[in-house]
């Protein structure tokens, strides 16, 4: 009897091994995991399943912080950088899955990647809501609970996430424009609904999480539509966006995406060449090529557009680093130099408030002549 009992242990002991699933190694080293893998999906042209599969597989293999900070370390690789934006839209949308809290879930993100963390968590929760497509007004009422100004949040995390409603608007939608920017019309006041029309026509344009599917509201034979078509209230962010789809559809080449600027009408060309400076900072790290694909632009109120535009993304790409700032402002013409340093100053009150200390920001500008002119900027 004891040796039929020994033998019945050993027997399952024996197969038990065959039956335990065996443990998964999980990868140890995030940074050339991820980076293998967001190359990987680069290599297939950034297709958007690729790039969904793969950043839940970083949700499943390493922590939120781990996965960030990945992102921040690599976003300036020029193959990383083409998808980073895209990527972590798709990480937002599944921290929201797992959170459940649209504020908790945009406080765990950061703002790497022009802070397309938190658009996928708006996006998350406008997703998973029981709400009615045909209700505009329901819609309305729901997006102004969304972006809390509060003494966590500083002035540009604030609008990034208005900028951010706006994608989320358009991913709910299934990429309705018109019906995006009407609910955008509900937010509290000219500014907030400026920052959402924003992120509508951002996700027209160039498609964060829809790449594989280009929009119904570009025409190929019609390069305004659809700013053509609306109302002027829209027209200031259309035109701005749409300078972002005559780069890509330029093939990021300056002097034909200049071309196409000029065709805007007149009263809304500002926003296209702004567009142009902002396109520019995520075409290089280098100051001196920011700068010259600025100066390919002959006239000066439209040259002038363009390096508020980089001065603006540079903020906003660093997270408020002003030294990024001071530095591309020394590399301009001195013609140039006084409209860059006001700006440094103006831009920078999207992050400090305190006057001693954009006082400090200004002192740290080494060309004397032009550090009043950052002092004396309103």
């Amino acid at each position: 009897m004891k040796k039929l009992l020994l033998l019945a242990i050993v027997f399952f002991i024996f197969f038990g091994l065959f039956l335990i699933p065996k443990r998964v190694n999980l990868p140890k080293d995030p940074n050339s995991y991820i980076t293998e893998k967001i190359k990987a999906c680069n290599d297939q042209g950034g297709a958007t399943q690729c790039l969904k599969d793969t950043t839940g597989d970083f949700m499943r293999n390493f922590q939120l912080k781990e996965i960030l900070d990945v992102f921040e370390k690599n976003e300036s690789a020029p193959e990383f950088f083409a998808q980073c934006h895209t990527a972590l839209h798709f990480l937002g949308q599944g921290i929201y899955r797992k959170e459940k809290n649209v504020q908790e879930g945009i406080q765990m993100c950061s703002s790497v990647c022009f802070w397309a963390c938190q658009h996928g968590v708006l996006e998350g929760y406008l997703k998973e809501r029981n709400l009615s497509l045909d209700d505009d007004e329901v819609l309305k009422k729901e997006v102004l609970t969304l972006c809390q100004k509060d003494d966590r949040e500083a002035k540009a995390s604030f609008n990034e996430c208005l900028h951010g409603l706006g994608h989320a608007l358009m991913f709910f939608t299934q990429g309705e424009l018109p019906r995006s920017l009407r609910i955008c019309d509900g937010l509290k006041n000219s500014g907030e609904r400026d920052w959402c029309y924003s992120g509508v026509f951002m996700e027209n344009s160039t498609s964060s999480t829809n790449k594989d599917h280009p929009s119904k509201y570009l025409k190929a034979d019609d390069l305004m539509y659809p700013c053509n078509t609306l109302e002027n209230k829209y027209l200031n962010m259309c035109y701005a966006l749409q300078g972002f789809y005559f780069a890509k559809i330029s093939n990021y080449e300056v002097q034909k995406t200049i071309a196409l600027c000029n065709q805007v009408p007149v009263d809304y060309r500002f926003y296209c060449f702004h567009s142009i400076g902002q396109e520019r900072v995520g075409f290089t790290q280098n100051p001196a090529v920011m700068k010259d694909g600025c100066n390919q632009i002959e006239v000066e109120e439209d040259r002038n557009a363009c390096i508020q535009g980089v001065i603006g993304t540079l903020a906003e790409r660093y997270k408020g680093d002003h030294k990024k700032i001071i530095e591309f402002c020394g590399v301009l013409e001195k013609e140039d130099k006084t409209l860059c340093y006001q700006q440094l100053k103006t831009v920078m009150t999207n992050w400090i408030t305190n006057s001693d200390e954009l006082k400090k920001i200004c002192e740290e500008i080494k060309e004397e002549s032009f550090k009043k002119e950052c002092l004396n900027a309103s």
